[in-house]
């Protein structure tokens, strides 16, 4: 769980990205383990890293879909290995919490959500002096499919 908390750090200083325009929407660890906790549940311990907080639609630009999906696909393959569950509850838990998703289907997140990682990864790699964003390059290297995406760099 705390791969994951770490993981989703990253919104907070999403906004010094140079080449992108992002607005700051998060302005604290505490927001985020906020976020985190409305949408899952920590299983990993008796004592929880996440507060249990409401759910909530949070109103987002469409430019953060490309992070959101890298953040939510890594989040997905870091569990699975414990959850066995498919990428459709992933993909529903970006719509049903992000107003950037909210006309598109449910599948169609799914199936698209590695599509721009490209882009996500640069995003990532352009918040040189962000360790939230170099602990987030940390966490996606223990992912196969990430690793193999560092190391062609």
């Amino acid at each position: 769980m705390s791969d994951i908390i770490n993981l989703w750090m990253v919104l907070v200083d999403i906004h010094q990205c140079r080449s992108q325009t992002l607005i700051q929407e998060f302005k604290s660890e505490k927001e985020i383990k906020t976020l985190l906790g409305s949408i899952f549940i920590d299983l990993s311990n008796k004592r929880s890293l996440l507060p249990d907080a409401p759910h909530r639609l949070y109103d987002l630009p469409q430019n953060y879909q490309v992070i959101l999906n890298l953040l939510m696909h890594a989040t997905y393959k870091l569990n699975y290995t414990y959850t066995n569950l498919k990428l459709s509850p992933y993909a529903k838990l970006l719509k049903d919490t992000f107003s950037t998703y909210g006309g598109i289907e449910v599948d169609y997140i799914g199936s698209n959500i590695t599509k721009k990682l490209n882009d996500a990864i640069s995003i990532i790699q352009d918040l040189q002096d962000s360790s939230r964003a170099k602990n987030v390059v940390e966490i996606l290297k223990k992912i196969p499919q990430y690793d193999l995406y560092f190391k062609r760099r």
